[in-house]
């Protein structure tokens, strides 16, 4: 399953939460409301800060989405050889043939493998 697949999966469960939550908190925000006196502007700020909460998970995906999505360079490994200098076959494929390998890359040298 790609990045996309999953944002797109990520983002239609964050959406139906999100409604499940703005019922929820709306009720929640009524009963707060009733709590310190019936007030409609008390309603709507409690409102609002249920449905501001509700948007964090989203600024959550998001940013995972863009943490995904940068090129963070890796650090490259050389190879260190550990064979040591001397004949080997011809890793060219040319058949009864050696050649000669310095310790760190293959030479000219070549020589029949009979000789």
């Amino acid at each position: 399953m790609g990045r996309e697949a999953i944002f797109g999966i990520l983002l239609l469960i964050w959406y139906i939460l999100w409604m499940v939550q703005g019922y929820l908190g709306f009720g929640t925000a009524y009963r707060y409301t009733k709590r310190g006196g019936d007030n409609g502007v008390s309603l709507f700020g409690w409102l609002i800060v249920f449905q501001l909460a509700s948007i964090i998970p989203l600024l959550g995906i998001y940013l995972w989405d863009k943490s995904k999505s940068f090129n963070i360079p890796t650090k490259q490994v050389t190879r260190i050889s550990a064979t040591i200098a001397g004949w080997y076959p011809d890793p060219s494929g040319a058949p009864n043939k050696l050649r000669f390998w310095s310790g760190t890359a293959w030479t000219e040298d070549t020589k029949d493998i009979f000789e």
